[in-house]
């Protein structure tokens, strides 16, 4: 799958590898290796979608962001309100909480999900793993896949 450039394919693959990929992410030592052994994941976009597909059904897949902004969006700002606040997480929130198009930022629903990465604990680290990444890295990562 490494050779392959046609992204047919590779959905395809990894619809036939999903339940070893799954006994990858529940196994811990294993779930580090995740995208060495699958570095497609970081280049063909629609990967992690099909996988969530896969786990929850297709009727899933598209409630999470319909039901964002009516029901999840509020919970997760309240739930911001614990927080230390950094500058980043006050813009964040900022934008979120604005009913107006912000010309320097992402807009309500994409800042108030990126807030979600804020509420996130942290994953533990060992000797072998890099150390942890800052909400604002995490961030960026995740806006990478969306």
């Amino acid at each position: 799958m490494k050779h392959t450039a046609d992204e047919a394919t590779v959905k395809e693959k990894m619809k036939q590898t999903f339940t070893y990929r799954q006994d990858m992410v529940h196994y811990p030592v294993k779930s580090s290796e995740l995208f060495t052994a699958f570095p497609r994941f970081l280049d063909i976009a629609g990967l992690s979608d099909q996988d969530f597909g896969l786990m929850f059904g297709d009727a899933a897949t598209t409630k999470f962001l319909e039901r964002w902004p009516t029901i999840y969006k509020q919970k997760v700002l309240e739930q911001s309100r614990g927080l230390t606040q950094t500058a980043d997480l006050q813009d964040l929130v900022q934008n979120a909480e604005c009913t107006t198009d912000v010309e320097n930022g992402w807009d309500s629903d994409m800042s108030s999900i990126l807030v979600l990465v804020h509420l996130l604990p942290p994953s533990p680290h060992g000797r072998k793993r890099p150390g942890k990444l800052s909400a604002r890295q995490a961030s960026d990562r995740l806006v990478k896949f969306i």
